[in-house]
């Protein structure tokens, strides 16, 4: 999880690789975290079907009207914001390299999330 700019603020356990996004948002209580905090999470068209008004996702489908397409436009725009955590873990070389249990990258995730934090202060 990352804050409106990018910065990474969570890494959860990991979970198997079949695990669907929403399911692991579900299974660590994400969805349940942010309602009760009066926050929305600004997600991809593969959280469709989750709870509530918590998750904002793109409308889907062809031939948007042209209001549907500026919204996802920008809902892409606030979404790349939070894709910038994503790529900084991308640049942890141990990461890439990991041949460990899933549920161990966690804490490698963690850790990386620890220096990251250390870093940047």
């Amino acid at each position: 999880m990352t804050d409106p700019y990018g910065r990474l603020l969570w890494i959860s356990d990991g979970l198997p690789g079949s695990t669907h996004d929403l399911k692991a948002a579900r299974h660590h209580d994400v969805l349940l975290a942010t309602a009760r905090a009066g926050l929305y999470l600004y997600v991809d068209k593969g959280y469709v079907g989750g709870e509530g008004d918590t998750l904002l996702v793109p409308y889907q489908g062809r031939n948007l009207p042209d209001h549907h397409k500026e919204s996802n436009r920008a809902h892409a725009v606030t979404r790349a914001h939070g894709e910038r955590g994503f790529a900084v873990l991308k640049t942890w070389k141990i990461l890439s390299r990991f041949r460990g249990c899933p549920r161990q990258a966690g804490t490698v995730a963690r850790t990386i999330l620890t220096l990251e934090h250390a870093f940047h202060e």
